[in-house]
């Protein structure tokens, strides 16, 4: 890092210093001469690293950043995975709550969503309370067309 800081700040000094000289310089053909002189030096002071890399030590910095950032990249994707993950989780169980209650049936409900693909979604879920069968074959067929859970995966139960 500490040779990143000494770049760009020699990179800062020989602007300054081309700003500078460009500023005290009357209109003119000494002028232009002192610009192009200067931007080569400028354009020297930002390739002269590069001439000094060593390949080996580059391309080994570049390999080390790139697993870096995918592991950085996967963090974040695994974070996001589990907040989206918690949102379908809690908006289906509001979905059957709140379809149950619609009927006047009054359920605890408990999602299980799938951990392979890329994408979570229900693929289980477990109802407790006390249902007549009639109740519950109509909330049964909701959760089959509306979330996609087969009548084999939910689940019933009393409390």
């Amino acid at each position: 890092m500490t040779s990143l800081k000494k770049y760009l700040l020699s990179i800062t000094a020989a602007a300054l210093l081309l700003s500078l000289v460009m500023a005290l310089l009357p209109r003119g053909r000494q002028r232009k001469v002192a610009a192009f002189v200067g931007s080569l030096l400028l354009i020297l002071t930002v390739i002269a690293p590069a001439v000094r890399l060593d390949p080996a030590q580059l391309a080994e910095s570049l390999s080390r950043l790139r697993m870096e950032a995918e592991a950085m990249r996967t963090g974040i994707e695994i974070g996001n995975r589990e907040i989206v993950a918690a949102i379908i989780k809690e908006q289906c169980e509001a979905y059957i709550l709140d379809k149950a209650a619609s009927r006047g049936v009054s359920l605890l409900v408990e999602i299980r969503l799938s951990e392979e693909g890329s994408y979570p979604y229900p693929v289980a879920v477990t109802l407790r309370g006390h249902v007549l069968e009639l109740d519950r074959e109509a909330i049964s067929a909701i959760i089959e067309e509306e979330l996609g859970i087969p009548k084999d995966s939910q689940e019933w139960s009393t409390r």
